[in-house]
């Protein structure tokens, strides 16, 4: 396989625009006190699209 498949990355790689990669930052600054809930729940409806 290794392809990719309906513009999605093989599975077990990401790529920069992944929601994954894009929430890990906003997500460990949250867990070091640098993000409220709020601040990190908006940040992630942003990333998501939602």
């Amino acid at each position: 396989m290794g392809e990719e498949v309906r513009g999605r990355a093989p599975v077990g790689r990401t790529t920069p625009e992944d929601p994954v990669v894009l929430l890990e930052k906003p997500h460990r600054l949250k867990q070091a006190g640098a993000l409220s809930d709020a601040e990190y729940e908006a940040q992630k409806a942003r990333i998501l699209g939602a």
